[in-house]
């Protein structure tokens, strides 16, 4: 017998930033228009953006420095969990989620209380979504692969009949 919670659910809108002060202040705003708890979870920006939500009715968290975004989600589900939240959607500080969509999701939380929804960029599979930096990504690929090839070839150092299946089976 599974009991069934009948808490309504209180959801908890989150915007990490990082540097996005071009995008920040619209993005709150758009998201305010869906629903009215939103936190932002400023994770040490440079850029001011925080300054952007004077007079917005939103709740500002600050890290003194970058930790990173899972860091930014990790505080902000510490945070949702003191307020009594039930539940987390976050928003990209860029403007690559549009906010509006929230009304997509909000269904979900009263007929799948137990889900994990993840939603995707707008144009993902329609519009060209080219890398920020070429060159770093080739070089992150290039770590990646090499990686993984020393991984299934044992990390050998010499040509052998193992290390070139593992090699083959890593390529094909």
């Amino acid at each position: 017998n599974q009991s069934v919670d009948t808490a309504p659910a209180r959801l908890l809108v989150v915007i990490p930033v990082y540097n996005h002060s071009r995008t920040l202040r619209d993005v709150a705003q758009r998201a305010l228009a869906v629903h009215p708890d939103v936190l932002v979870v400023d994770d040490g920006s440079t850029d001011g953006g925080a300054a952007t939500l004077q007079g917005l009715p939103v709740q500002l968290l600050r890290h003194e420095r970058n930790l990173g975004k899972g860091q930014a989600i990790l505080t902000a589900a510490r945070e949702a969990q003191r307020l009594g939240m039930t539940h987390l959607a976050t928003i990209d500080s860029d403007g690559q989620h549009d906010p509006a969509d929230l009304k997509n999701f909000l269904p979900l939380l009263r007929d799948e209380p137990q889900a994990l929804v993840v939603g995707k960029r707008r144009g993902f599979g329609k519009e060209s979504m080219a890398p920020h930096s070429l060159p770093l990504c080739l070089i992150g690929a290039g770590l990646l692969w090499a990686g993984w090839f020393g991984f299934n070839a044992g990390s050998a150092l010499s040509a052998s009949p193992l290390a070139t299946l593992a090699f083959l089976n890593t390529t094909t």
